[in-house]
């Protein structure tokens, strides 16, 4: 990947509207792909979030390796909208969610475990916005494990307010209200068996 390549997909990270990313927190995400509001393939997805593999030279041939433990954090971005003061997710939100169901159930990423952050905008008071935020969190989560078939126990909740706003310049905008999905290290079970 050239270095122009990720100056572009590090400044897409400015307009992050739904992210999974590696690491503990969206913020850290610095490799970011946009996908707007276009619905993402789970193909897409998958290429955007393995892990990139390691080149280690022998002599002339050059060998493939699993990747180093501390990876580059990446990320998706993709639209995934609530309605003013819901958690209910909308026909199109459902449709990128299955995308990502079945990116999360791939060979690439089945390994590793997910957190589901709730977001809201900056309207209403910061206890009904937390709420609020937990309950998005919550319905994403729900429907990736029981319309998707997601093990529950790859992700986490967690609710996020009006704390992170997408655009902190229009607090009360829609893209503030998302719901963003953090990829985190790989699951203990996995992990032990590799």
């Amino acid at each position: 990947m050239t270095r122009d390549h990720h100056v572009t997909r590090r400044l897409v990270a400015i307009s992050l509207e739904f992210v999974l990313s590696l690491g503990c927190n969206s913020a850290l995400a610095e490799d970011v792909t946009d996908f707007g509001s276009r619905p993402a393939s789970a193909g897409e997805i998958i290429d955007a979030l393995k892990p990139e593999p390691t080149m280690k030279t022998r002599g002339i041939r050059l060998e493939e390796v699993a990747a180093a433990p501390k990876e580059e954090p990446k990320a998706i971005s993709m639209q995934l909208l609530f309605e003013f003061a819901s958690a209910d997710l909308s026909a199109e939100a459902k449709s990128h969610l299955d995308a990502v169901a079945a990116a999360m159930s791939s060979e690439q990423l089945v390994q590793y475990g997910f957190l589901v952050e709730g977001h809201t905008d900056a309207v209403g008071s910061d206890e009904y916005n937390q709420n609020l935020s937990e309950a998005r969190a919550k319905s994403a989560k729900t429907y990736l494990v029981d319309d998707k078939g997601v093990d529950a126990s790859r992700i986490q909740t967690v609710g996020k307010g009006e704390g992170d706003l997408l655009k902190p310049g229009e607090p009360e905008a829609a893209e503030n209200r998302r719901v963003q999905i953090v990829r985190q290290q790989k699951t203990v079970s996995q992990a032990t068996t590799e």
